[in-house]
């Protein structure tokens, strides 16, 4: 769960290591989600 507006950007880290991911969020649900591929 995150307290966002429209102008957040959103950085994910793994093990201190920043993940790139194209993709563009929607925040009017204010979920924040990350897909992980196998």
């Amino acid at each position: 769960v995150a307290n966002i507006k429209k102008e957040t950007h959103i950085v994910w880290y793994k093990d201190e290591r920043e993940i790139s991911v194209d993709e563009k969020h929607d925040f009017k649900n204010g979920i924040c989600t990350l897909l992980i591929t196998e």
